[in-house]
């Protein structure tokens, strides 16, 4: 008798036709033998909390580095919604915690305003 698992000796181009190969061997293993491929395995996974434990990369710490990056991402970027989807869109400028546009209507002096060309915020008295 030859191999007990000859499948795993052939290629699959060796398999030959649908049925049987020219040695009569069965064309392809059966489901029991067959190597589990990636989402076959994560199919079985999910139906055993156990296994899926298994399964799960264990989490790792950020480098300084990588911390720096998310904490100047977070700075520069903000989470908006644009066509129901999350977009990560920059930050409006801002001077001392309120919009640049705010903080000129407080702040500047009609006369810099006038000279800006910016009439409708100088407020009569």
């Amino acid at each position: 008798m030859g191999h007990p698992l000859p499948w795993l000796i052939h290629k699959p181009e060796s398999w030959g036709t649908p049925r049987h190969n020219r040695a009569g061997l069965p064309a392809r293993p059966p489901l029991s033998h067959r190597w589990l491929g990636r989402a076959t395995a994560i199919r079985i996974a999910l139906r055993s909390p156990f296994l899926l434990m298994l399964m799960t990369k264990p989490k790792r710490r950020l480098t300084s580095a990588e911390k720096a990056a998310k904490r100047r991402r977070q700075q520069e970027f903000m989470t908006a919604f644009v066509n129901g989807k999350m977009k990560q869109v920059r930050r409006p400028p801002m001077i001392e915690g309120m919009p640049v546009e705010e903080f000129i209507r407080r702040n500047a002096d009609p006369i810099w305003l006038h000279q800006e060309g910016r009439w409708e915020d100088i407020e009569n008295e």
